[in-house]
């Protein structure tokens, strides 16, 4: 019996994707894609895959090296 994904993370869906250019000139902050179980619950603008991130990284000319994720820092 599948249980779905559960609800999309709180103020995910219209977060920016990702920052407007690269912080330092290689950093570049971006949300954390969510698995393709959500694709259903959210609307087409709001979708945000690892491909799209590859795909910006490209354009940028640079690799990715490390990834941090923050999705559980409170904000105050």
């Amino acid at each position: 019996m599948s249980r779905g994904p559960g609800p999309i993370p709180n103020r995910w869906l219209y977060c920016p994707r990702k920052s407007e250019s690269l912080i330092a000139d290689k950093f570049l902050a971006f949300k954390t894609p969510l698995k393709d179980a959500f694709e259903s619950q959210m609307p087409i603008e709001c979708c945000f895959t690892p491909e799209m991130l590859f795909q910006v990284m490209k354009t940028y000319k640079v690799s990715i090296a490390l990834g941090e994720m923050l999705e559980s820092t409170k904000i105050v």
